[in-house]
């Protein structure tokens, strides 16, 4: 049978065969780099919504502790001191909705529940900002009982929530590259850092401005 055969026709298998074997290489490449492209645009998507959640949670946190202690103030808010929360506020609400805007074209567990709750809380939490800046420029009987623990409460669950979506966006993408697996973790080090740090920081201003500490304050400091 192999006798009948023409040379030609022999050749021409060859390079079919060859061809097939060369364009199966081919598609699994472009598979394997079409692949390799979408992790990274997740990763991508994930580190830059985190960069933002984490500029909000920082200025939240110093958002939260001024706004408190002006609402609670005796006296009228100076303007110095307005024109620094203005400042705090006017970074902060735009990293809140650009990591919201990114969070919802990500995919991980708990999104259907943990995006929209965040969108609800920060439009809360504009609200509150609306409210107590007003209240800042009346005298302390003339603001809303009530004020002050209700912006502490939002904006505490604020960052409860930054917090749950950052994690479960990092647990989406993670192992996928070890490099950004260690500066995912390095992140997270060092918002725990800010967070203690910044604890610390609130414990000794609070006793600074009322003029005594707590009875477990040393133990919360330590």
């Amino acid at each position: 049978m192999l006798n009948r055969l023409s040379v030609n026709t022999l050749l021409k298998s060859a390079i079919t065969a060859m061809a097939v074997v060369i364009v199966v290489m081919i598609a699994a490449r472009a598979w394997d780099s079409w692949q390799r492209l979408s992790a990274t645009s997740r990763i991508a998507k994930v580190a830059e919504s985190s960069r933002h959640a984490f500029k909000a949670m920082n200025n939240l946190r110093t958002d939260r502790s001024s706004t408190v202690r002006e609402i609670n103030s005796e006296t009228l808010t100076t303007p110095d001191v307005a024109a620094y929360l203005r400042g705090v506020r006017d970074g902060e609400v735009p990293a809140l909705h650009a990591a919201a805007d990114l969070a919802e074209t990500i995919d991980f567990a708990d999104h259907q529940t943990l995006v929209p709750a965040l969108q609800e809380q920060i439009k809360k939490l504009i609200a509150l900002q609306s409210e107590s800046t007003e209240a800042f420029t009346k005298p302390k009987a003339a603001r809303r009982s009530g004020m002050a623990k209700e912006y502490y409460d939002e904006a505490t669950r604020l960052i409860e929530l930054l917090e749950k979506v950052s994690a479960r966006m990092f647990a989406s993408v993670k192992y996928n590259d070890a490099v950004i697996d260690q500066m995912m973790a390095l992140k997270e080090i060092a918002w725990v850092v800010r967070t203690e740090g910044g604890e610390a920081s609130l414990l000794v201003s609070n006793t600074l401005v009322a003029g005594r500490a707590v009875p477990d304050a040393q133990i919360k400091y330590a």
